[in-house]
């Protein structure tokens, strides 16, 4: 006689999906962070406070140390997408599994980012 031993794939969530959510997360929270720090790097414009109340230094150039540490966390998403999108390739295996569009955009975004500091900066 036959026994039929019923089995649960995927019965909770693997540890490379939930690496893959924490590799999307943390990867755009560094775009996110990247975004506001290029716009503090960019040029002032005077304004009615700066010149008559001398509240601020006004900045003519973008502000090359903030680029660069800017270049480096693009770098560092870059790194995060590509991994991310290694791995969800490598697990990519059975006919429900879905390659995820955010590692795709993070990476696509942070190469252009990487791009543009290069050669337009």
């Amino acid at each position: 006689m036959r026994h039929k031993i019923e089995r649960r794939k995927r019965s909770k969530i693997d540890f490379w999906i939930k690496t893959l959510r924490w590799v999307g997360l943390s990867g755009w929270f560094i775009i996110f962070i990247t975004l506001f720090m290029v716009g503090a790097a960019k040029p002032r414009d005077e304004n009615f406070f700066d010149g008559y109340l001398k509240a601020q230094v006004v900045f003519s150039t973008w502000d090359q140390q903030t680029l660069e540490y800017c270049f480096y966390m693009m770098v560092a998403g870059f790194c995060l997408g590509s991994a991310g999108l290694y791995i969800n390739i490598i697990r990519h295996r059975r006919k429900t599994d879905e390659y995820r569009i955010s590692l795709i955009l993070l990476a696509l975004i942070s190469f252009l980012g990487i791009i543009k500091y290069l050669f337009f900066l």
